[in-house]
């Protein structure tokens, strides 16, 4: 039997780390299926409003 080294040991590590990553990506993706379904959009909501940027549009493009 061969001792363990320093390679040896983080080799299942990396692979548990690996599997943790990919378990999480899954997770996320079906998470932002099911509220696409349910009609939700995933993000921040605007800072500003459409209609307040173009309130502010149109006054700086009539100060010209």
């Amino acid at each position: 039997m061969r001792p363990l080294t320093a390679g040896n040991m983080v080799q299942p590590l990396a692979a548990a780390g690996e599997l943790q990553r990919d378990l999480q990506r899954d997770l996320t993706y079906d998470g932002l299926r099911v509220a696409e379904a349910k009609g939700n959009k995933g993000g921040r909501h605007p800072a500003v409003t459409a209609a307040k940027a173009a309130a502010v549009r149109a006054t700086y493009l009539g100060c010209e």
